[in-house]
C-alpha cells in the first residue's frame, strides 16, 4: 500500500514546467507563522522514483522532514544511515504534488 501525507509549503522555482517545492509543514498554521506566501497544500506520496526524501520518525504517522534529495543528508549530523540503524526512523522516497491553498 502506498503511503501519503498532507502538509503545506511553497513553490520555490519552476524547472522545465515542473514546480520545485520548498518547505513542508504539517499544518497550514505553521506554514503561515513562518511567513510562507502563497501557502501551497502538498501531498507527499511514497514513490520509488520521487525526487524528495522524507523522514518518518519511529512510532509516528506524520512525516517529520521533507527535503529535495540533494539537501536531505545535511539534516543528520551523523548521517541518516546511523539514525536508521539506531531505530530512530526510516527514509521514505516521495514525490510532492500541490494545489494553491490561499
Amino acid at each position: 500500500m502506498t503511503r501519503t501525507w498532507t502538509g503545506y509549503g511553497r513553490i520555490v522555482t519552476v524547472r522545465d514546467g515542473t514546480p520545485v517545492y520548498g518547505e513542508f509543514y504539517p499544518t497550514k498554521r505553521i506554514a503561515a507563522m513562518v511567513g510562507l506566501k502563497p501557502v501551497i497544500e502538498l501531498t507527499a506520496t511514497e514513490d520509488a522514483n520521487g525526487g524528495y526524501l522524507g523522514w518518518l520518525r519511529e512510532g509516528r504517522d506524520q512525516i517529520a522532514l521533507v527535503q529535495r534529495e540533494q539537501l536531505f543528508e545535511m539534516q543528520f549530523p551523523y548521517g541518516s544511515k546511523a539514525e536508521v540503524e539506531a531505530g530512530q526512523g526510516e527514509i521514505v522516497r516521495i514525490s510532492l504534488t500541490g494545489i494553491e491553498a490561499d
